[in-house]
Parts: C-alpha cells; sequence; structure tokens
C-alpha cells in the first residue's frame, strides 16, 4: 500500500514508491558511505539517510524505498535500509496536481474574460481562452517552476484566484474607482 509523504510519521515502517531527488553521497565517521536525499511524491518531499549505503549504484528516479521514519530536529526523516526498483505502473501519485477542481477554476476564468469591457484585452484573452489547444495546455501548465503554483493546473488556480482578489478589490470603493478593472 503506497504511504503518501505528507502522511509519514516517527516509528512507522515504510516499503513505497517514492521519486529519490537532491542526492548527496558522503562518508561517515566510521568510514562508511551514505546517501542524504529527499523522497518525494505529490503530496511533498521528506529528507532521508541511507546509512549502509553500499556506494556502488547511485539510486535516481522512481525507487521503492524500504526503511523507517524517524524524527531529525524535530522533522521526519526516512532511515533507509534498501532501495529496489520500482514497482508502481504509472507516474499520477508522484505528480502533484491542483486540489481545485480544474473544470470550475477554468469556468470562474472564463466568465471573467466575457465581462472584460477593453477590446484590445478581451481579444488577446480569447485567442488563448477560446483556441482549444492553448486552452487545454493552460488548463495544465504550471504557474512556475519552483516557488508557487509549481504544479499541474498551478497556473489556472492562480490566475483562478487572482480574478477572486480583483473580484474581493472592487468591493471597495477606493479600487473601484481608482483602478481599471479590465488591468487588475
Amino acid at each position: 500500500m503506497k504511504i503518501m509523504v505528507k502522511d509519514l510519521v516517527a516509528g512507522q515502517q515504510v516499503d513505497s514508491d517514492f521519486v529519490i531527488k537532491d542526492v548527496k553521497t558522503g562518508v561517515s565517521k566510521r568510514n562508511t558511505n551514505y546517501i542524504r536525499c529527499n523522497l518525494a511524491d505529490k503530496t511533498g518531499s521528506v529528507v532521508a539517510v541511507w546509512w549502509d549505503w553500499d556506494g556502488l549504484s547511485t539510486p535516481s528516479g522512481v525507487v521503492r524505498v524500504i526503511g523507517q521514519v524517524s524524527e531529525y530536529q524535530g522533522a521526519p526523516q526516512v532511515v533507509i535500509s534498501e532501495v529496489l526498483p520500482r514497482e508502481s505502473t504509472t507516474d499520477e501519485e508522484f505528480e502533484k496536481v491542483s486540489e481545485y477542481p480544474v473544470d470550475e477554476m477554468w469556468h470562474k476564468v472564463v466568465l471573467a474574460f466575457t465581462i472584460l469591457e477593453n477590446d484590445h484585452i478581451r481579444m488577446v484573452a480569447a485567442n488563448i481562452l477560446l483556441n482549444p489547444e492553448y486552452a487545454e495546455a493552460f488548463k495544465r501548465a504550471p504557474a512556475a517552476t519552483g516557488m508557487h503554483h509549481a504544479f499541474q493546473a498551478g497556473l489556472l488556480e492562480h490566475t483562478s484566484q487572482m480574478v477572486e482578489v480583483g473580484e474581493k478589490l472592487f468591493e471597495l470603493p477606493f479600487f473601484r474607482n481608482a483602478l481599471n478593472k479590465d488591468l487588475c
């Protein structure tokens, strides 16, 4: 049974598939090879250490990890005892996606586009939102590669949230009178 990163707790046994990232190798004070890395899935990532690594093959990609969760400096850490080839058949469990329904976010964005008053801005928006190829790409694209909304449908989530923020701003008299709603 797949154990998600967000559900890991100290003392728990782990036998699950994860993406292994940020691998750093080293030699311990006992003069043995070790690996320090991050294990990730769509719910997040956790630091992991493999103290008795054989030093022969550095794991990468999606792998099956066997070990135990401990606590290190107040945070969970997986102490790896074994890394094996992956058993999962799909990548869906590793790809983070928006937690909000795509159809609802898309409806909100398209509705905002329909009330634009400026013809030029409405035309640019129409070229993106009404083109099936662009629309599908917009629905799937991350908003960024790292800091925020860096997941599938992140661009749509961010845009939908900004539409909400703009709507709330324009409920306030100062903003309603001082700003061009089509530009906000």
